[in-house]
């Protein structure tokens, strides 16, 4: 973003992480007459100069991951396990996953849909926690939600360590 400042470019398009610098740099480009517009996250300043947010909201990643669900869902399907990131982030997507199933499979009072928040400060804590659902019998579920792209490598890998390639059907949306 300081380059682009520097640059005085039309324009800048950029994911906001939240921090105290990324939005000092949106500021920056306001105060240069430089339009932002935030992608998939948006700034965390509700007073920010950004001009525009573009993404997709928590209500439709739900229903997207709870249609997937259904056409990966069989009868014999009776847990889906959730992975969830330590904050709340991903606690509007899984809720709203949760309501869609429940519309989307209304019979289906047997189908046990749980989050399992993976607080992990590295890769090598999600690999652990990935591990240990794999090896727990009473964890194991029959499906698999991934939330995260870290999360969704550990799983492929997990599947091909603990010989799970077969007995696990993964699938990447």
């Amino acid at each position: 973003m300081e380059i682009s400042i520097a640059a005085q470019v039309d324009g800048i398009i950029v994911e906001s992480n939240g921090q105290k610098a990324v939005e000092e740099l949106i500021e920056k480009a306001g105060e240069k007459q430089i339009p932002v517009v935030t992608v998939m996250k948006d700034s965390s300043n509700n007073e920010s100069s950004r001009k525009s947010f573009v993404g997709i909201n928590s209500y439709e990643f739900g229903q997207a991951y709870g249609e997937a669900i259904c056409q990966f869902a069989s009868e014999d399907t009776k847990k889906v396990l959730v992975l969830l990131k330590g904050g709340t982030e991903d606690a509007g997507t899984y809720a709203y996953m949760k309501t869609a199933l429940k519309e989307l499979l209304p019979g289906r009072t047997d189908l046990e849909v749980e989050a399992y928040k993976v607080d992990s400060k590295t890769s090598f804590d999600a690999e652990e926690i990935i591990r240990d659902i794999f090896l727990d019998v009473d964890l194991a579920p029959d499906i698999l939600v991934c939330l995260d792209e870290v999360y969704t490598e550990c799983t492929y890998y997990a599947a091909i360590d603990y010989n799970k390639v077969g007995v696990v059907n993964l699938k990447l949306k």
